[in-house]
């Protein structure tokens, strides 16, 4: 088998675990449910992939990847705080639109403590970026004098609140624009007269 054909089979093993988890829970998915969405052989999943935790941290991780690399792209010409803020919110809440079954997935069973530590080091990390914006913001002038701490945990916790009411089967509670609109006029600086 040459490596575009092995590469090819990995992709259609992990798009058909991605609808498994998503349909079934980590709980109820099995390698012969992810096999049979793939058109492939049991056997020929192991090959891949040793169980069904190396695969759903493998779907999670390239789905982390997936996000940061939308997110640097959004952000990677944009010098004004409140425009990157702008891109940063709207990028995170159009992907966890696209990609619903993973936000869902992670509200089921124990797909949620499943690699809880490569969740939290990619949670932070997106935290810090939003903390490195609203600095700037501060530092330039742009956002009220504020802790950029703080304002990064009450960003950032809105953003995943959006994600929480997908996960219990609600409809998203706001759009990227009103959210970005809420957040930046929490921060931006008014000069009184």
């Amino acid at each position: 088998m040459n490596e575009r054909s092995r590469e090819s089979t990995r992709q259609r093993i992990l798009s058909a675990s991605q609808k498994v988890f998503a349909e079934h829970g980590y709980t109820g998915a099995n390698m012969r449910l992810i096999a049979q969405g793939a058109a492939v052989s049991v056997g020929c999943v192991y090959l891949y992939f040793k169980c069904k935790d190396e695969l759903y941290l493998t779907l999670l991780e390239s789905w982390m990847n997936e996000l940061d690399a939308r997110t640097t792209d959004a952000l990677e010409n944009i010098v004004e705080p409140a425009e990157a803020l702008a891109a940063f919110i709207t990028t995170g809440i159009v992907y966890a639109r696209e990609h619903k079954e993973m936000v869902l997935l992670q509200g089921r069973d124990l797909g949620f403590a499943r690699g809880l530590e490569m969740k939290q080091q990619f949670l932070r990390k997106r935290r810090s970026l939003i903390e490195d914006i609203v600095r700037k913001g501060v530092a330039t002038g742009i956002f009220c004098d504020c802790d950029p701490g703080e304002a990064a945990k009450l960003i950032f916790c809105s953003m995943r609140g959006f994600i929480v009411t997908m996960m219990m089967g609600e409809e998203a509670l706001y759009s990227p624009e009103a959210g970005v609109e809420l957040l930046l006029n929490g921060l931006l600086r008014r000069d009184t007269p």
